[in-house]
This record gives structure tokens, sequence and C-alpha cells, in this order.
């Protein structure tokens, strides 16, 4: 019972933020964001979860990439890139992290290298309520997390898209402009 109420409060929080951001036009309180230490600061912030899968993180992040953002959502945004990417990696697998200014955008990837994502589900993966079955467990999540981060870095100016990774896995890539 416990476990179902704390994942149906979960649904709940997500539902709100997704409804929030879909009637945002602007983005709540910019600041300067440098992408760099984001990214640090998710990793040390998952190293436990890494650390239980046995699974190697690699980050590669330019210096001085910054951009105009909400810290808070961008932040929430790459962890649910993280998470899923945890999540589909098999136990001593790796996920690599990296930022790098291209032209007038900058580039985040986070790719990782377990079963990737089904041709018929790269399409859809975007929409609010759709989810994989998780390898470990079988379950499916609540399917609302891409949907949020469609969101995030759609209200930052950005795109998103998902391939498969040469050699297998997936490599989700954020495309956001420079300086924003």
């Amino acid at each position: 019972i416990t476990r179902e109420a704390n994942r149906i409060a979960a649904i709940t929080e997500h539902l709100l933020q997704i409804t929030t951001l879909e009637n945002m036009r602007s983005i709540p309180k910019p600041e300067r964001i440098d992408v760099a230490e984001l990214l640090e600061q998710l990793c040390e912030d998952f190293a436990a979860q890494i650390a239980q899968k046995s699974v190697t993180a690699i980050v590669s992040a330019e210096r001085e990439l910054r951009l105009e953002g909400n810290y808070f959502l961008l932040y929430q945004a790459v962890a649910n890139l993280l998470q899923n990417a945890l999540d589909f990696s098999p136990e001593k697998g790796a996920i690599e992290i990296s930022a790098r200014r291209e032209a007038t955008q900058i580039i985040i990837t986070v790719s990782d290298r377990g079963a990737g994502i089904p041709e018929f589900a790269r399409d859809k993966i975007f929409e609010k309520f759709y989810s994989l079955e998780r390898p470990d467990t079988q379950h499916k999540s609540t399917g609302l997390g891409l949907a949020f981060v469609k969101l995030v870095v759609e209200l930052h100016g950005g795109s998103i898209a998902v391939a498969p990774r040469a050699g297998g896995g997936t490599v989700v890539t954020v495309k956001l402009n420079w300086p924003h």
C-alpha cells in the first residue's frame, strides 16, 4: 500500500509539473548556468545509484559552456535522461554524458550501452504515458519523464532527439541555443 501510494504521489507530481510547463511562455527565474558544473553535480548526486549497479559514468564537458535558463528544470531534465540510461544499462555497463559547443548550440548527450530503443518506439517515447519495460524489473515507468524532458528543452528553445548508439544502446541528444 505504501509503495503504491508513493507511486501515485509521484505520478501526480509529474502531471502537475508537466501541466505547469505546458502553460509556460517563458523560462521561470532565468539564471546563468555552467553546464559542466550541472553535469558534475548530477553525477555526484547519482553516485550511489551508479555504484549500486556497478556502472561506469563518464562525463566530458567543455569548460565555459554557459547558458541562460532555469537550473532546477534543466537539472531535472538531464536527471531524467541519466535515470533512464541507468535503468536500461546492464550491470557493469557504461554511461557517457557529454556537453560541447557546436556553432551556436550547446549539445548535451547521454548515451548508454543497453538494449536500445526499438524502432517502433522512437517516435512515441516523448509522449505522455508511453513507457518501455525496464530490463531488470520488467516494469514500466509512469511514462512522464521524457515528456517532461521534452517540454523543458523546448521551453529553453532547444530540441531533443533519440538514436541508436553504434555498438548497441541509445544516444539522447539535447541541443540548446548558445548563448540562450
